[in-house]
């Protein structure tokens, strides 16, 4: 594969095996930080609705990974002297930060459109009581629509400013660019986790339905208790069972 810092004439590849490597990498990191999401929040969601939620972002943040690539390899393959890795760089960056609010609004759109249907109509993050997977694939493919239509937006917006786009993303990429496999590890690892770990958690704060984790943490209270004064009770039905009074 070739050392990391070894200079190179050779242009960054996303395709090639140090590729597919660092994109396996990348994979593995971005399932590890929804994990470590799940330990910190407060109040914390039960293992079956945080799966619920963060399989939503999985699945999209695979989908964009895959569309990405290959928005990449089209715009190289009509222009051979652009540079795979510049591409993908500005789809993720774009997808971040402009690709995140569209999404957001077109959610908070679909779902108000839809609140009025009896059929239709939903809440982002509720799968009814107790949860229910057909729910939560409704949810999916909604989501998955959204997020479709948005990098549809995004390869407009990356069609219309191709030249200006291009000439910023090999400007910030630059210090990097005699070095092929460093600038791929930046490209497929050290950006995107940093810009994935933002975006899942801005993410899940409008996916997730905080009144369902409120419910999950009164009712686990409610349970709690109810053994504690359960547990109380059979004490002192204990101690008052002949104790020595004559009582029976």
């Amino acid at each position: 594969m070739g050392s990391l810092f070894s200079r190179g004439s050779g242009e960054c590849k996303l395709f090639g095996d140090f590729g597919w490597f660092i994109q396996g990498i990348l994979g593995f990191l971005s399932f590890s930080s929804l994990i470590i999401k799940k330990y910190t929040e407060k109040p914390c969601r039960s293992w079956k609705i945080w799966f619920m939620d963060t399989s939503k972002q999985g699945l999209s943040a695979g989908l964009l990974h895959m569309l990405n690539l290959a928005v990449a390899y089209m715009i190289e393959h009509n222009n051979p002297e652009s540079n795979q890795c510049t591409w993908y760089f500005l789809n993720f960056a774009i997808d971040t930060l402009l690709g995140m609010a569209i999404c957001y609004l077109l959610l908070n759109l679909i779902e108000g459109l839809f609140s009025k249907s009896e059929t239709f109509s939903f809440t982002s993050g509720f799968y009814g009581t107790p949860p229910r997977w057909g729910l939560w694939a409704y949810q999916v493919w909604l989501w998955l629509g959204i997020t479709i239509i948005t990098k549809g937006v995004l390869i407009g917006t990356v069609l219309l400013f191709h030249e200006a786009l291009e000439f910023i993303g090999d400007l910030l990429l630059s210090p990097i660019s005699d070095y092929p496999n460093l600038e791929l590890m930046m490209v497929m690892i050290v950006i995107p986790f940093i810009l994935n770990s933002l975006m899942f958690w801005i993410t899940d704060s409008f996916l997730k339905n905080t009144k369902n984790q409120i419910a999950e943490v009164k009712k686990s209270s409610a349970i709690s208790m109810e053994l504690l004064e359960n547990d109380d009770t059979s004490t002192r039905d204990e101690l008052s069972v002949d104790d020595g009074y004559g009582i029976n």
